[in-house]
């Protein structure tokens, strides 16, 4: 949530569920603060996930880092077996990630450049 909506998200939670929250938690669990010079990441994120609020900025991950997020999905529809019922959405994002992966494999057997050493943005699919 919003840096403003904290207040009444923790006092909404103590009330309710007499939890305490960690608002700040994420980032920190997922390294999302240090990521500048990380590689070889995709962060997916489906539409439907409620902690995609605690995505990582854009601004603050390496080049090759990925973000991705994907429209009418579910936590981990883009990793599990492709069935019938897939959405659109996440056939299109189980297709951006293999095609980046095989490229980050094709890298380190190559010897081409890897991705960080090319001048390319985070993609990011909405």
């Amino acid at each position: 949530p919003d840096e403003n909506q904290i207040p009444a998200v923790e006092a909404a939670c103590k009330e309710r569920f007499e939890a305490v929250t960690r608002p700040r938690w994420m980032p920190i669990s997922t390294g999302a603060s240090s990521l500048r010079y990380a590689t070889n990441i995709i962060f997916s994120n489906g539409e439907k996930d409620p902690w995609r609020v605690g995505k990582p900025s854009a601004d603050a991950l390496g080049i090759g880092v990925l973000l991705l997020d994907i429209p009418d999905s579910a936590h981990h529809e883009d990793l599990r077996f492709s069935v019938e019922q897939d959405p659109p959405s996440v056939f299109r994002a189980k297709t951006f990630e293999l095609q980046h992966i095989k490229s980050w494999v094709g890298h380190q057997s190559e010897g081409r450049p890897s991705v960080e050493q090319r001048d390319e943005r985070p993609a990011i699919m909405v």
